[in-house]
């Protein structure tokens, strides 16, 4: 499992690497002129996020002998699907002109903190305890 959230969070960091150049260099080009500076703004926030969350996967992993198994599993499902939402639906709200797509921007949200939240307990319980 930790070799796949490694890889996930892998890809993660270099098509953030790859998302960021092009908002940057390219998106202004695409994206409606009037609401360039705002699109610009919420790209550049998809962009972060995702990076913080691609390296906390790694992070997770780097520790996860360290910590409660179920409990990196969990901050790490949680990472993941918090990154897909969050930064996915800020993406999707630019390239589509479609602010409704941020309805469910704070779903990621909550799951990128249940991922940290995770985390902490499973610091706290160590790698000999299990979480029920």
């Amino acid at each position: 499992m930790s070799r796949f959230f490694v890889a996930f969070g892998s890809l993660v960091l270099g098509l953030g690497v790859a998302l960021g150049a092009f908002g940057a260099h390219g998106l202004k080009h695409l994206v409606n002129p009037e609401k360039a500076t705002y699109y610009i703004d919420i790209w550049h926030t998809a962009v972060e996020y995702q990076f913080l969350h691609g390296m906390a996967l790694l992070i997770f992993a780097a520790l996860a002998d360290k910590i409660c198994p179920r409990a990196y599993r969990w901050a790490s499902i949680f990472s993941m699907i918090g990154m897909l939402i969050f930064s996915g639906s800020l993406y999707t709200i630019v390239l589509l002109d479609s602010p409704r797509v941020g309805m469910i921007t704070p779903i990621g949200g909550v799951c990128l903190i249940a991922s940290w939240f995770c985390f902490f307990i499973g610091t706290l319980l160590g790698k000999k305890q299990v979480l029920k």
